[in-house]
């Protein structure tokens, strides 16, 4: 089956010029449209053109198009809802390790960076499901291979005396992804500022490929990683429905920043 959900016209992603070229597009509509025009059309064939207007690399059709367009006289929310629809395919559940950004933006941003998946057997692209982000541990030597031994199911991995954490990930229904961490230069790589925007960029990539619940994205954090949950959910709380942390610490907080993100430390 395929899912329908609707992104924000800001959102980077597979359809995130597309989405924003829609908003301009119901913008400029909403200014040429006559009220009352004889000609009416009604909102599939509105979205219909619209969506033929997106694809367009003529401008001459592009311009007979806009003429068309100009006769719709109805509200213009709905047809910017379906120019903005995004359908997720069907992925094979099970681990998924090794892969690149897709999103084009991104990948020029992060070329070298790895994520590593989860996917549970429940999920269903018709359905919204919570995102685990783990941020995996070691220092400024660790590879970017670093999060296989945590992804990944204890029967199919060569590293037994590691903790492979697939089965667990999988009883929670939800989806986890594995990040290798940011700048090999530092000891601190969760705890950079940089790590703030690579993490809503894997925020991002997740949700171009999968159907995510925004109300569900979880950030746990293991020894390294476990430092830069006490960083992530101070610096950004709100991006967060909680944050656990195993086997971490920090140097400086205050807590009240955190503004009721749930924080739990194992």
């Amino acid at each position: 089956m395929t899912a329908i959900t609707f992104r924000h016209p800001l959102d980077f992603g597979r359809s995130g010029r597309f989405a924003r070229s829609a908003v301009l597009l119901v913008a400029t509509l909403a200014l040429l449209t006559a009220p009352g025009s004889s000609h009416a059309m009604d909102r599939a064939e509105a979205v219909k053109l619209s969506r033929k207007y997106l694809t367009s690399d003529d401008e001459e059709e592009r311009h007979h198009l806009l003429r068309q367009l100009a006769r719709y006289n109805g509200t213009f929310e709905p047809v910017l809802r379906e120019l903005q629809t995004v359908r997720f395919e069907p992925v094979v559940s099970g681990y998924l390790p090794e892969e690149h950004f897709t999103v084009s933006d991104l990948l020029d941003k992060h070329p070298d960076d790895l994520l590593y998946f989860t996917i549970p057997k429940s999920y269903r692209p018709d359905r919204p499901t919570g995102l685990v982000i783990f941020m995996h541990g070691g220092g400024r030597s660790t590879s970017r291979y670093a999060p296989r031994y945590s992804l990944d199911f204890p029967e199919n991995s060569d590293h037994k005396e590691n903790s492979q954490l697939g089965d667990l990930f999988d009883s929670t229904g939800m989806i986890a992804v594995g990040p290798s961490s940011p700048d090999k230069r530092s000891y601190y790589r969760w705890c950079l500022r940089e790590s703030d925007e690579y993490l809503a960029d894997v925020i991002c990539e997740c949700k171009s490929r999968f159907h995510i619940d925004d109300d569900r994205v979880l950030l746990l954090g293991h020894s390294m990683g476990g430092f830069g949950a006490y960083h992530h959910v101070q610096r950004q709380p709100d991006r967060f429905a909680a944050v656990i942390v195993n086997a971490g610490s920090w140097w400086l907080a205050h807590w009240p920043v955190i503004r009721g993100t749930p924080l739990f430390i194992v």
